[in-house]
């Protein structure tokens, strides 16, 4: 292991000094911070593509990029990731990790013509939130395909139980248990479909916009490859947004996430309190599952 650790960031710990203020650092969010480091690996591939590096300083931001997400470094992303200013903070650490490791294999790069030639804190933050918003929820979605399976395997099970179904905890009538475990079943599935959709946004991403969608700074050469590169490197389809000035300045796809999560808790809250009455007991309560 290099000592990267050894000697401060000076702009990261600029920021910690003048802003930090959560708790939340970038070191507990790993899928994020591997996604960021991805970015930055994809973006040194453009940019050689592109003239901007010669191959070997291509190789060492790679590098560089790959051991850093080993968890042995992961106490040098010091950020505060609610820090104002856009993530600029959260950004800069990148750089410097990335500067400091390079470093210490005894070369040197420059920070803002090499390691972040042709980006902007705007679009790497964004598109590594999307890929990281991408694997945690395909991550998830193997849990409720998992579960759907898992709930329509018992609504067989339970066939031929019977079970009362009730309005404001008072019997109505008789009904197969099995249809309760279906609808469960019934509703995973949706929100597995819901939760697809949602995502699906996300794999258009607007790195090589810049700062505000213009590309100002990026050449065609690195705008056409760099997302390419970072679809190999991430294994997610990825592809550039129509337009990226809609990119820069509208976030309507993690609100709609972000509803949809909120809905599947609703809905496994009401599954849960379900579960937990029907199992109340065992002397005074319903007991009717274990």
């Amino acid at each position: 292991m290099l000592e990267v650790a050894k000697k401060p960031f000076e702009i990261t710990q600029r920021a910690i000094s003048t802003h930090a203020f959560s708790g939340r650092l970038l070191k507990d969010y790993p899928s994020w911070l591997e996604a960021l480091l991805q970015v930055k690996a994809a973006a040194a591939r453009a940019n050689f593509a592109a003239s901007n590096l010669n191959e070997e300083e291509q190789a060492w931001i790679e590098e560089a990029c790959k051991q850093l997400m080993l968890l042995e470094y992961r106490d040098l992303f010091q950020a505060d990731v609610y820090q104002g200013g856009g993530g600029i903070a959260v950004h800069m650490n990148i750089n410097e990790a990335i500067q400091a490791f390079i470093q210490e294999t005894g070369k040197h790069l420059d920070i803002k013509t090499q390691i972040n030639a042709s980006q902007s804190t705007s679009d790497v933050l964004s598109t590594a939130s999307f890929i990281a918003l991408q694997q945690t929820g395909n991550e998830l979605l193997i849990v409720l395909e998992d579960t759907a399976r898992i709930l329509e395997e018992k609504a067989i099970q339970f066939s031929a139980v019977q079970t009362m179904a009730r309005t404001c905890l008072r019997d109505a009538m008789p009904a197969p248990l099995s249809e309760l475990f279906r609808g469960y079943s019934l509703l995973v599935q949706r929100q597995i479909k819901e939760l697809r959709t949602r995502l699906s946004a996300f794999e258009e991403v607007n790195l090589g916009g810049t700062v505000i969608g213009s590309g100002e700074g990026a050449s065609l050469t690195y705008q056409g490859v760099v997302i390419p590169f970072l679809s190999e490197l991430t294994g997610l389809p990825l592809k550039r947004r129509e337009n990226l000035f809609d990119a820069a300045q509208n976030s309507d796809a993690v609100g709609a996430l972000s509803a949809a999560l909120s809905q599947l808790a609703a809905s496994w809250i009401k599954i849960t309190k379900d579960l937990r009455l029907m199992a109340s007991g065992p002397l005074t309560g319903l007991d009717e599952i274990s």
